[in-house]
């Protein structure tokens, strides 16, 4: 029997994102502990999934390759650490600085997408890949309230909403091909890099190698899609 969408727990896993997101951005304004507002999908789907039980989940932490899943998270670690980051001040040393950036950085993509990617992307796939990555590429727009900021324009906006549907997209058919919830924060990861920080020199090394260290790595990955995920 096809699987059902429960919009109802959809609708839950949303508002909750919403809700810390809008709390985190209120109270914390632009500092750095506004990042907290990255808990919102991933509260969100702790509960939904908690009231909600599925039988089956077809995209887990490490994927249907763990292996891969953990080669994948060092790339950005290690490159880090080797080259470090400049533009922020955490640590004297670069390269402790580089490599404590990256972690608080795929930190903050897992906890979004263990609720854009583990709950809502395999909730909307009975849509199929492209509507299910679409919506919630519109909805991950809207949850970033950048339309709210004062200086944004219709431009700004359009090209925003532009990159998000760009990035959903990706990371859903990374997500496909994975099953792992760890590669697509990986690329969500470069995502806020390249959005947050002005890397300057050596330093724009660490997105785009890791970007092309990560395609050559699903290349290797199982190349049959889970049954069931309609295209």
């Amino acid at each position: 029997m096809e699987k059902r969408i429960n919009w109802i727990s959809v609708i839950v896993f949303y508002a909750i994102s919403l809700l810390i997101a809008w709390s985190a951005l209120q109270y914390f304004g632009n500092n750095i502990w506004a990042g907290l507002k990255g808990l919102g999908p991933m509260v969100g789907a702790l509960v939904v999934l908690s009231l909600w039980r599925r039988k089956s989940r077809q995209f887990s932490i490490w994927g249907s390759r763990p292996g891969l899943s953990l080669l994948g998270l060092l790339i950005p670690l290690s490159l880090a650490y080797v080259i470090g980051i400049r533009q922020t001040d955490f640590f004297d040393d670069i390269h402790i600085n580089g490599i404590a950036m990256a972690a608080l950085g795929l930190t903050y993509a897992f906890a979004e997408e263990y609720g854009w990617r583990g709950y809502l992307q395999e909730e909307l796939m009975p849509l199929g890949l492209k509507a299910s990555a679409i919506i919630i590429g519109v909805l991950w727009y809207f949850w970033h309230f950048s339309w709210m900021r004062s200086g944004t324009n219709l431009s700004n906006e359009l090209s925003f909403l532009a990159l998000c549907l760009f990035g959903s997209w990706g990371m859903a058919v990374t997500a496909v091909k994975t099953q792992s919830i760890i590669l697509p924060a990986c690329l969500h990861f470069v995502f806020n890099l390249l959005s947050v920080l002005q890397l300057k020199s050596i330093e724009v090394a660490i997105p785009v190698a890791s970007i092309v260290a990560w395609v050559y790595l699903v290349q290797y990955w199982e190349k049959e899609s889970p049954e069931g995920v309609p295209s």
